[in-house]
């Protein structure tokens, strides 16, 4: 495998797969919600460069071997890709333990 593959791949592993769970249990309340759930991901994509100021203090650091190298706004590309997917799976949980609370207390 390609290592510059492995920070893709991971989120992909991790993230998606809590998606995927949550969306395979959850589909037909959560389809209710996927504008709110766009929404949402698409706030932690934009939040996501105010990674650069960790980043320029060095607190953290980019593997340089397991990343693409593109850079937006001071962030990799790929952690963009993970803000994303984190969005979606907090949003839906969120949404889906919400809808759940709801009938437990009316049942």
């Amino acid at each position: 495998m390609n290592s510059q593959l492995a920070y893709i791949f991971s989120t992909l592993i991790f993230a998606g797969s809590a998606l995927a769970i949550i969306w395979l249990f959850a589909f037909s309340i959560l389809k209710r919600y996927w504008k709110i759930i766009l929404l949402t991901a698409i706030l932690f994509v934009l939040y996501t460069p105010v990674e650069f100021f960790a980043l320029e203090k060095h607190l953290w650091v980019y593997s340089a071997e397991r990343t693409f190298h593109w850079t937006f706004l001071g962030a990799e590309a790929e952690t963009y890709f993970y803000s994303f997917l984190v969005g979606l799976a907090i949003s839906s949980w969120t949404l889906w333990f919400a809808h759940y609370s709801r009938y437990v207390k009316t049942h």
